[in-house]
């Protein structure tokens, strides 16, 4: 089965200005209140996390999948009420849904939510195919190779800042048949990764300002890519 990654689109035709959002507005202390969204991880959690809100360029388009770079978003997706109700109809309660509305205006669009997903799929890789390195900070310090998902988190659990890990190829195992892939150690920190039978229902309800970037490609290799250009024709 083919994997593709979401991403946010940055061509101006479809969202109307780059960067869509000229503003964020937080509703607490951003550092120390611990029921803030971006303090809560890959976790279940048993509360309503404080949302943050954006104000979107004037001539920025109101589209289904919105780029945010500012803390408050830090690994997450801030999505239409359609597109949230897509992930949810692949994915049931595995995913949850916060209230963020967007300003553009001066007015209130409410039908936005920050996605929180609560755990991670590194599980479901091929360890033995894909590839990985170990970096401080950005640079690359060697190539890794791990036997199994228990090999890689007894490795990462005795890795200390500034070290990290960087999956540089990714392959999924053959059996799995997930839709919705939450991957992390990866290019930009995480990536969020939908079957081409997923990709193809988001297409048909026209979701806008989204891209699908194949899973074998690096983002270099895709944003100077024929296929890429071909989408913007």
């Amino acid at each position: 089965m083919q994997y593709f990654v979401i991403r946010h689109t940055d061509n101006i035709k479809f969202i109307g200005h780059y960067p869509q959002v000229q503003k964020v507005h937080h509703n607490c202390s951003v550092w120390d209140e611990p029921k803030f969204i971006e303090n809560v991880g890959f976790e279940d959690i048993d509360f309503i996390p404080i949302t943050s809100n954006v104000e979107l360029h004037k001539s920025s388009k109101l589209t289904d999948l919105i780029q945010v770079t500012s803390i408050g978003f830090t690994n997450k997706l801030l999505v239409s009420e359609k597109l949230m109700y897509a992930l949810k109809s692949q994915n049931g309660n595995t995913l949850n849904f916060y209230k963020s509305e967007i300003y553009q205006r001066c007015k209130y669009v409410e039908d936005y939510y920050i996605m929180h997903s609560p755990r991670t799929n590194m599980n479901l890789l091929d360890f033995q195919k894909s590839e990985f390195v170990l970096c401080k900070l950005f640079e690359k310090v060697k190539d890794l190779n791990f036997k199994d998902f228990e090999d890689y988190l007894e490795f990462k659990s005795d890795l200390k800042y500034p070290l990290n890990i960087l999956a540089s190829k990714i392959h999924f195992l053959p059996e799995i048949k997930n839709d919705l892939i939450t991957l992390i150690d990866v290019g930009g920190g995480v990536k969020y990764v939908v079957s081409e039978k997923f990709k193809e229902l988001i297409e048909n309800l026209n979701c806008t300002g989204i891209e699908f970037m194949p899973i074998e490609y690096s983002l270099s290799e895709w944003l100077h890519s024929e296929k890429r250009k071909i989408l913007y024709l």
